[in-house]
């Protein structure tokens, strides 16, 4: 194909010469006959015209229909679709794609490993990775097959600034070096350079100045430089293969010495001494001659800066920095990048030049650098940039680091920031999301809050629990240089924490909404569960390590502390056993000793009363402060209770296990009784020894439980010397969240008594038994989905059935376990007074319709503010569906109807389909449906017009459906739209003809040819093909053909003078002419009109012969014409019809005279008109029609006023 204006130009080869029958060939282009033709046989014909080509003018979403055969034998017919087409292009390297949003990042060349190919990637440097826009495999250059023309290297990479094509040294094994252009597809030789290992042979390094002038460092340290001029002058070259023997050589001139760096960039800057062009490079310690190397092109001297670093004063990495890239922004700000190689496991880096730190005055200053993200390693590789990029992955961050530790007293707080006295846990996940958009280079939102998330991204630092921290390397800067605030979200789920700790949550934040307030507190809120709430805000510095987010946790040390009171009361001692053993951190025991007289008055005895610490495992130790036995009548009272401590700090609110002991010693009669109760959520929660181990009869003990304040049953258990009884829950029934005590009164079998005494001694010291912790465990669930093209629905569900009231009796609906729902769009609050808190044991669901492109959250906190969960949906944008339709229908000359339909999707950002059907309603209102054409994909961004004929479908309702093919918006359909068509009364006369008149007395002669539409009702298109013979298989004179619309009820002269041909030679013209609705579009009918002109301007004869179908009647008319000569002429006429002789006729035409002859034939049959021309009995001219098969048009159609039948 070829393209012609928004057309293409398809020429159709027929090749009829191996055949010894003519062949009928017919074009049809969207429904409309375009070409009719005979071609003629190759043996024995006279002409050598069995093999054409046939020119078609096509729409590009035209249908073509070729049809061909022997003459009245049904033809072989093929179908394309001019979309198929081809169109040639030349050979010529694409620009790079820098407008592309593929390339959001600096462009490397880096060769695949093993080297086999080198590829084309954008780095992404927060990520560490990169992108492959493409490979170039070494066998590239090689068209011989021969190994010695496979490349070997390709590096000194860079984009020309103003043809953005791709520009390369390639080396190869025998050191032969090229300058290249280069694109996804191909190499194009600019220069043959001297070989590798001599001065302006390959290097490593390259780059182009602002002008497009190219430069390299070469060996001995000599810039080179290929003139802009110089590169210019060899586009469009075409030295596409590396054989090629008239690549041209070029040796570059060389500059100043020695210059260093493994990649070079050009930059227009000031550095001191005016705006100047400057080639930079970096030289590593490692190389040797270490500095930042600036080269003055104009001035021709290099500066060596030997002193660089990060702007915080720390080494860059000291590795080779093999490619450079130079960023320039929309606002023509340039950035300068390098970037390392890395080493063996080891990333490379990615750092920032600070232009401003370089003044060319001063060599001793320090250039410094900023952490611009790594990349992974390569030994190959090479930086390229655009002219103008407009970037949007990071390219700018900074270190932070922050601590998680075990908030052992609940206060939120730590005592250091490292080596302090809580621990400080490793092995967490840390999880970033930026507060604020992100922006590109060219000021639009990239990312919208909540759109960047770094996940897995922290890594652990330090050497144990006391240093034990967070890093991570963050952007810090958007492309447009704004300042990114980010938050952190903490999970710790795999943290590994001190020996007996389970975590439940995390603490409680001392400054909400500001971690910079505060070294020492959490900056997450009070939750539940491994996952906490997102930070509060925090931004990040560029130019060195900043400390930010911390995390507390809270959660449980396993702590068992038990103790034993053994009296003797023969001996009247007291030895009080402390037993750590099984707690996993420290125990203070705090010991009270309390006397109770008979009248009741408790004495506290300070001096028997004290604390004492037992580490974790030990025990049992004796207590080291002496108790004394009071008298008889005297009641011993024992408060022992042991409290947590860790490292020194203690937390007796949350660690705390109290044994209360009362004892009573008679020594008369031998009774020396225990009582001592203490909760033992180790077993089945409670627990009451009756000790008579010091008496020498049995003790009759009657105990009375007391449950909140209130006495219950009392219980009775006699006791043997020297045993024990103890009672458990299942004695006492005490409920869980109770307080409760008992009251105590012992009679020995032969005598002795004491109490009634109460434990605890006092009903406001009432133990509270709360052995089952409260379960708050709310989940958020949900889906996201686009409703319209700028709204989504959240469907959400807060599942609370794992959680259980915080005590038994609590009343759901205020319970501190029954949560409450916070959801956020776009950190606005989004408000629904139908909702309801959710209390424990329940679910709740509820769909919510929000603008798109917005961050939306669901969280769920405790009615205490206990932070329970919470789902953040990715920001969700709907891709746009604006597909529209339109119908319309033009009435045929037969009335039928001619539908069209257009289905515009440039508008929408997705694929739809589409679907057109016909609705019929019969007689008893069922409706019929029927395909017309199925399913079919229109891409976005695309429009298509379908055309339909459809004979006698008169009365019919047509309709298109369309609907999306996006994953997002399943079932989404727009309106269907219709169209009724009904043509019944509508005009329907359809009848062209032609006159030809030679004009001999004209200067120039020409032949005037008429085209006359004014007995028809539609507009007609005469297609006029002029052959330069007395057939149509005559060649076919292309400049005097064309087509012309003539409207209805017109008569037009044709736009083009034909020239009147030699004597003795006739001209052939071939019309075919067709019906046209008003709108310009192919309905049905179409007629043939034929017609010779035997022309001899000097001798004054001229004739004129036109064939045609008669309307409304089978059979044809031959229009002899003799109305210009001056000769009486005799005509003879042969009808042939389906190759055998009918009818013949001769007519003696006077001059000055027209005629017409018709002919009966009837439908279906072929017929042609073999006829010759003499005068005074001499055949001057003769010839045939071309054979045609006959079709009459309908008597409707034609006009009420006939023409003359001749």
């Amino acid at each position: 194909c070829a393209t012609v204006g928004d057309n293409y130009e398809i020429v159709v080869a027929i090749n009829n010469s191996t055949s010894n029958v003519d062949a009928n060939f017919e074009a049809i282009v969207a429904g409309i006959t375009q070409t009719i033709k005979m071609i003629p046989h190759g043996i024995d014909s006279p002409e050598n015209d069995s093999i054409q080509d046939i020119t078609l003018v096509v729409n590009p979403s035209d249908e073509i229909v070729l049809k061909i055969g022997e003459i009245g034998e049904t033809p072989t017919t093929t179908t394309y679709h001019a979309d198929d087409c081809v169109i040639p292009e030349e050979a010529s390297i694409d620009p790079f794609p820098c407008s592309s949003p593929n390339v959001s990042g600096p462009i490397q060349v880096r060769g695949v490993s093993g080297i086999t190919a080198f590829a084309v990637v954008v780095l992404d440097p927060a990520s560490g990775g990169f992108e492959t826009l493409w490979e170039m495999p070494v066998t590239w250059p090689s068209s011989d097959g021969n190994t010695d023309n496979n490349y070997i290297r390709l590096n000194g990479t860079a984009i020309h600034p103003t043809t953005d094509e791709a520009y390369g040294l390639l080396r190869f094994e025998d050191n032969r070096n090229y300058l290249i252009r280069f694109d996804d597809e191909k190499f194009e030789y600019v220069f043959k350079l001297p070989e590798y290992g001599t001065t302006g042979g390959w290097s490593n390094n390259g780059t182009f100045d602002d002008d497009g002038n190219f430069y390299y460092w070469t060996s001995g340290g000599k810039v080179a430089k290929i003139t802009a001029a110089q590169i210019n002058a060899q586009a469009n070259q075409n030295h596409w293969d590396v054989t090629d023997v008239n690549i041209p050589t070029l040796t570059p001139s060389f500059g100043a010495s020695v210059m260093r760096g493994a990649d070079l960039i050009a930059v227009t800057e000031d550095f001191g001494t005016g705006e100047k062009t400057y080639l930079l490079g970096i030289q590593p310690p490692y190389a040797g001659n270490a500095g930042v190397y600036v080269y003055d092109v104009a001035g021709n001297t290099i500066t060596t800066f030997a002193n660089f670093e990060y702007s915080d004063g720390t080494a860059i990495p000291d590795q080779g920095y093999g490619a450079a890239y130079k960023v320039t922004d929309n606002n023509g700000d340039p950035a300068v990048f390098f970037s390392s190689n890395g080493g063996s496991g080891i990333p490379g880096t990615v750092i920032k030049l600070d232009l401003d730190s370089i003044n060319i005055n001063n060599s001793n200053q320090t250039v410094t650098f900023s952490n611009a993200g790594s990349l992974p390693n390569s030994s190959q590789n090479d930086g390229m940039g655009c002219a103008v990029s407009i970037l949007s992955v990071p390219l700018e961050f900074g270190d932070v680091y922050g601590y998680m530790w075990v908030d052992f007293n609940r206060d939120g707080n730590r005592t250091a920031v490292e080596a302090g006295k809580e621990p400080h846990v490793t092995g967490y996940d840390v999880t970033f999301t930026n507060v604020t958009p992100y922006l590109d280079s060219a000021g639009n939102t990239v990312h919208l809050p909540g759109g960047m998330r770094y996940e897995d991204h922290a890594v652990m630092a330090g050497t144990n629990d006391t240093n034990y921290k967070w890093e991570a390397n963050l952007p810090c800067k958007d492309n447009s240089g704004g300042t990114i605030t980010w938050q952190a979200q903490f999970d710790y789920s795999d943290a590994t924490w001190p020996t007996g700790f389970t975590p439940v949550g995390y603490t409680v934040q001392n400054n909400p909404d500001n971690v910079n307030a505060a070294v020492l507190d959490s900056d997450t809120g009070l939750s539940a569960g491994a996952t906490s709430p997102m930070s509060s805000p925090f931004t990040v510095s560029c130019d060195g390590s900043v400390h930010r987010a911390d995390a507390g946790v809270v959660g449980d040390f396993v702590f068992t502390p038990t103790a034993t009171v053994d009296i003797d009361c023969a001996a009247g001692t007291i030895v009080v056993n402390l037993d750590n053993r099984t707690s996993k951190i420290d125990s203070n025991f705090v010991v009270n000793v309390y006397t109770v007289s008979p009248s009741g008055t408790v004495t506290h005895v300070t001096a028997q009363s004290a604390s004492q610490v037992v580490a974790d495992g030990a025990g049992p130790t004796a207590y080291g402060t002496a108790i004394t036995i009071p008298a008889a009548d005297t009641l011993l009272y024992l408060v022992i209770e042991g409290q947590g401590s860790l490292n020194g700090v203690v937390n007796a609110t949350d660690y705390s296990e109290v044994i209360l002991n009362q004892s009573a010693n008679d020594a008369i009669n031998v009774l020396c009784v225990q009582v001592e109760a203490e909760i033992n959520c180790a077993g089945d929660g409670v627990s009451v020894v009756l000790d008579n181990t010091e008496s020498n009869q049995i003790a009759n003990f009657t105990i009375t439980p007391i449950v909140n304040g209130v006495n219950q049953t009392s219980i009775t258990k006699a006791v043997p010397a020297a045993g024990t009884v103890t009672l458990t829950n299942a004695d006492l029934n005490i409920p869980e969240d109770s307080k409760w005590g008992v009251t105590w009164q012992v009679a020995g079998a032969t005598a002795g008594s004491f109490g009634p005494y109460r434990i605890p001694e006092s009903a406001s010291d009432d133990m509270t038994l709360d052995c089952v912790e409260p379960v708050f465990a709310p989940t958020v669930s949900g889906t996201i989905a686009c409703v319209s093209n700028d709204a989504v629905t959240v469907t959400f569900t807060v599942d609370n059935s794992n959680s259980t009231l915080t005590t038994n009796n609590s009343d759901p609906a205020t319970d501190g376990n029954t949560v409450k729902i916070t959801t956020t769009a776009g950190n606005m609050v989004v408000l629904n007074l139908n909702r309801t808190n959710v209390v424990p044991g329940a679910t709740y669901t509820e769909t919510l319709t929000i603008d798109e492109g917005k961050p939306i959250g669901i969280s769920v906190y405790s009615l205490n503010d206990v932070f329970g969960d919470s789902l953040l949906f990715p920001v969700k944008t709907c891709p746009n569906f604006s597909p529209s339709t339109s119908t319309s229908f033009e009435c045929g000359v037969d009335n039928d109807a001619s539908v069209s339909f257009t289905v515009n999707n440039s508008d929408s950002e997705v694929d739809i389909r589409y679907k057109l059907v016909a609705i019929e309603k019969g007689m008893n209102g069922v409706e019929t449906e029927t395909t017309i054409r199925d399913w079919s994909t229109l891409p976005a961004g695309f429009d298509k017009e379908i055309s339909i004929t459809k004979n006698g479908e008169k009365r019919m309702t047509y309709e298109i459906r369309v609907e999306s093919l996006h994953p997002d918006q399943s079932g989404w359909g727009s309106a269907a739209e219709e169209v009724y068509t009904d043509c019944e009364g509508e005009p329907t006369a359809f009848d062209p003809t032609v006159t030809l008149v030679a004009q001999c007395g004209a200067d120039p002669k020409i032949i005037e040819l008429t085209l006359n539409n004014s007995r028809s009702d539609f507009h007609a298109s005469y297609q006029v093909n002029v052959f330069d013979g007395s057939t149509t298989s005559a060649p076919k004179l292309d400049a005097l053909s064309t087509t012309q619309e003539v409207g209805e009820g017109s008569t037009d002269p044709y736009l083009i003078d034909i020239p009147i041909p030699d004597p003795g030679k006739m001209i052939s013209v071939e019309i075919l002419a067709t019906a046209l609705s008003t709108g310009g579009k192919s309905i049905t009918a179409s007629k043939v009109i034929e017609s010779t002109m035997a022309i001899s301007c000097p001798y004054e004869f001229n004739f004129g012969l036109t064939t045609e179908p008669n309307c409304g009647s089978e059979s044809v008319r031959m229009v002899l014409n003799n109305e210009k000569s001056v000769w009486n002429s005799m005509a003879t006429t042969v009808l042939y019809i389906d190759g055998e002789l009918s009818n013949t006729k001769e007519v003696l035409i006077d001059a000055g005279d027209q005629k017409a002859v018709n002919f009966q034939v009837s439908n279906g049959q072929e017929w042609y008109v073999a006829w010759s021309l003499s005068v005074s009995g001499t055949t001057y001219y003769s010839s045939e029609t071309e054979p045609r098969v006959f079709a009459p048009s309908p008597a409707a159609n034609c006009p009420t006023t006939p023409n003359p039948t001749g």
